[in-house]
């Protein structure tokens, strides 16, 4: 189970995924979550997920912080191997957990969620 501030997420939840590609479960995960071609959502109530181009560039020309674009999909966690600060911060500001492991794969991180690890560290941002 996904846990933030000591208590579950339960079994209803939302998990946004930066992804290289759009192949369903089979989705290779980013290498960072702001340069990823597109987002995937997995709804661990439906197992059905959601695919959407990833427009944070174009965003960050108009506001401050342009993860808040992503609040209005109603996730409640993320699944990221590398994110900037900023992102991480307002992730967590909003009570949004951010995990990261060894997986490859959307299907690899549904799987293995029992190895997921908080994601403490992260990358350092462009200057």
């Amino acid at each position: 189970m996904w846990y933030t501030n000591g208590k579950g997420l339960g079994d209803k939840m939302r998990i946004l995924f930066p992804i290289t590609e759009k192949k369903g479960k089979d989705s290779m995960i980013a290498w960072h979550f702001g340069r990823s071609p597109y987002f995937a959502i997995y709804d661990t109530k439906t197992d059905k997920l959601e695919f959407f181009e990833n427009k944070l560039e174009e965003i960050r020309k108009q506001v401050e912080r342009p993860v808040e674009a992503l609040l209005k999909h109603n996730i409640n966690a993320v699944f990221a191997k590398g994110i900037g600060v900023k992102a991480l911060e307002f992730f967590r500001s909003h009570g949004i957990v951010v995990k990261t492991g060894e997986c490859e794969t959307i299907k690899e991180v549904i799987e293995n969620e029992e190895k997921l690890k908080e994601l403490e560290k992260a990358c350092k941002e462009k200057e």
